[in-house]
């Protein structure tokens, strides 16, 4: 029986957290594998299996964790946190979070350690902040026993910001996602009134944070309305950047176009009821919601990051664009243009769903730890 833990910080709202539970849930099905999740902060475990076995750390979140954890050793914490009550075979930092400072402590031969990665990044600046120094995030990285990408470019990425990340064994495997349940909840009506009939509408899903690139997807909207389109944004989730939305709406004009969803448990019956998502992220791994969004059978605009040609070939399957605020609004304004064009990607889009809701991505990671 393989003990395996899974450690990240909560639970909620994001798709790299959907990702996991769908993981654990699989893989707590195979009779040799005994699955533990734990998170830094007490979160609701409705969307684990009741096989899965879920601890916390800390009852509340609170502000400056990140840079008050980097008080106390990491191996001091992995101790404390991981080894104290239980033993595991494999131990795994889920996201790039405190958890991969931590776990990357662990100095025990006998338990083998995986870092998931789920972004992609171009300087080691990006990583160092939850590390004490640029030497920890080193020695940390360099020291699990196999890295994960969910991205071929993400792996390329990293490999080429620190190149003796070449030398760790290394694995991409795409999300696993549980695309039944994701198209049983599209069936779910939209509340009257939530979309307007008489415009084309956009949406986009995520925190609102600044990798997340909100901001100029309001400024394309704006873009839109200088050309006299008719198009409203609808952006679901929540964070600390929404009086930012707000007042960004508010002074280019165009407040009445953007609506504020909040976080929805169903984000799917939007996302299908929508003539288009777009993606405006500045970074990204590989999208879970552009995934969701071609099983929907939703037209897809992004910008070019981490999964997106995997997920879109060359803009065959959706239309990538460069990543900058001109050729996002540019493209956006195009497509809603050429209606030859957008009916194009709403049938390629149909076409990727299906092969993507055809793809079965547990077994590559059955392999992993079984193999490690």
């Amino acid at each position: 029986m393989r003990r395996i833990l899974f450690f990240i910080p909560t639970l909620s709202n994001g798709g790299a957290e959907r990702v996991l539970c769908n993981l654990v849930n699989k893989l707590c099905l195979i009779e040799d594998f005994d699955i533990s999740v734990l998170t830094l902060f007490k979160d609701n475990r409705n969307k684990l299996s009741f096989k899965v076995k879920y601890s916390y750390v800390f009852s509340l979140k609170f502000r400056g964790n990140v840079h008050l954890l980097k008080i106390f050793p990491a191996t001091w914490l992995y101790k404390w946190m991981i080894e104290k009550d239980h033993k595991y075979d494999i131990v795994v930092s889920y996201l790039q979070s405190p958890t991969m400072r931590i776990v990357g402590a662990c100095n025990n031969p006998f338990v083998k350690k995986v870092n998931w990665i789920h972004n992609e990044f171009h300087s080691l600046n990006q990583l160092t902040s939850i590390y004490r120094s640029t030497q920890e995030c080193i020695k940390s990285l360099t020291s699990y026993n196999a890295t994960v990408y969910v991205a071929n470019s993400a792996k390329e990425a990293m490999e080429e910001c620190l190149p003796e990340m070449s030398k760790i064994k290394s694995f991409v495997i795409y999300n696993v996602n549980d695309f039944d349940s994701i198209l049983q909840k599209a069936k779910e009506n939209v509340e009257d009134g939530v979309f307007n009939n008489e415009t084309f509408n956009i949406i986009s899903v995520g925190r609102f944070t600044k990798q997340k690139g909100f901001d100029r997807l309001i400024r394309t909207i704006k873009f839109l309305k200088d050309r006299n389109v008719n198009a409203e944004l609808y952006l679901l989730g929540d964070g600390i950047l929404k009086k930012e939305y707000l007042s960004i709406a508010k002074n280019l004009g165009v407040k009445e176009k953007l609506h504020l969803l909040g976080f929805k448990t169903n984000p799917f019956k939007y996302v299908k009821g929508a003539d288009l998502f777009v993606c405006s992220s500045l970074h990204e791994g590989y999208s879970t919601a552009v995934t969701e969004s071609l099983v929907l059978g939703t037209p897809v605009v992004t910008t070019m990051c981490s999964g997106m040609l995997e997920l879109l070939g060359d803009s065959k399957y959706g239309v990538i664009c460069k990543n900058d605020d001109d050729c996002l609004s540019t493209t956006v304004f195009e497509l809603i243009k050429d209606r030859d064009k957008y009916n194009h990607y709403k049938m390629m889009a149909i076409k990727r769903g299906k092969e993507l809701s055809s793809q079965d991505n547990i077994m590559p990671v059955v392999e992993l730890f079984k193999t490690i």
